[in-house]
């Protein structure tokens, strides 16, 4: 992932920036599933890759939309309340849509 996006993203500032932010998410996971007692087991482990891919499509989502906002003559502070006001809902609605999608998958009868 880091070599992708440093290929991809070599034409905007602070390009790795996705990265620590999805690390973050699957550390509080893990810390969510030892909490909770879920079991470490091949099947549990395979949401990871899922999950850092989902986390940083759409933390590139904000981050784009960021440097856009920038790009349009915005200072930071401006951009960051233009970001989430524009950006937010959207992702919300795929996050909630990926999170019913996997929701199902407890209501499956295949173990």
């Amino acid at each position: 992932m880091v070599v992708v996006l440093f290929l991809v993203f070599r034409h905007v500032r602070w390009g790795l920036l996705p990265l620590p932010v999805v690390l973050l998410g699957i550390v509080f996971t893990f810390g969510i599933m030892g909490y909770t007692g879920v079991p470490m087991t091949m099947v549990s482990m395979s949401a990871f890759p899922v999950l850092i891919g989902i986390g940083i499509d759409y933390a590139i989502q904000f981050h784009n939309r960021m440097e856009e906002e920038i790009r349009c003559g915005r200072t930071s502070s401006q951009a960051l309340v233009s970001t989430v006001k524009n950006t937010a809902p959207a992702v919300l609605i795929a996050l909630v849509m990926t999170a019913l999608g996997f929701v199902s998958l407890f209501t499956s009868v295949v173990p």
